[in-house]
């Protein structure tokens, strides 16, 4: 007769539930390493010179009067501590928040940048230009 405890079959099973159970368990050390971490920057935007002018038609693909503003900003912001042994990059963008007669709330990516693990992480600007055009329709 042949032993049911000795078989291939029961053999594989213990090795892989073992092996399963060590995943497992390695698994939660990294979530538990990384959980408790607040992921928080101090972060200083200073405002600038900020002008708006009106242009005419399809400007940025909106039709009619369109108004572009031209901002500078300046921006300490040190993200050394946001970085572990799981971060292998952060994008870091700068949004403004505003509000037109024709729009409730509105938000435009002004700015962005990516920071890999290794790179100076303290992003120190002053008298920055956006990176992206800033365009809205209407005459605000």
């Amino acid at each position: 007769l042949l032993s049911t405890m000795n078989t291939l079959i029961t053999r594989g099973n213990a090795v892989f539930a073992f092996g399963f159970s060590a995943v497992s368990a390695l698994s939660l050390a990294c979530f538990l390493s990384t959980c408790l971490t607040t992921y928080q920057a101090n972060v200083t935007i200073t405002p600038g010179k900020i002008v708006v002018k009106q242009v005419a038609g399809a400007a940025g693909g909106v039709d009619g009067p369109a108004d572009l503003a031209f901002m500078k900003f300046g921006l300490d912001a040190d993200f050394t501590d946001v970085f572990n042994w799981n971060t292998k990059m952060l994008f870091v963008y700068l949004m403004a928040e505003y509000e037109t007669s024709n729009n409730a709330l509105s938000q435009v990516v002004i700015w962005d940048k990516k920071i890999l693990r290794g790179d100076n992480a303290h992003v120190q600007l002053e008298n920055m230009n956006t990176k992206y055009h800033f365009i809205d329709d209407g005459t605000g």
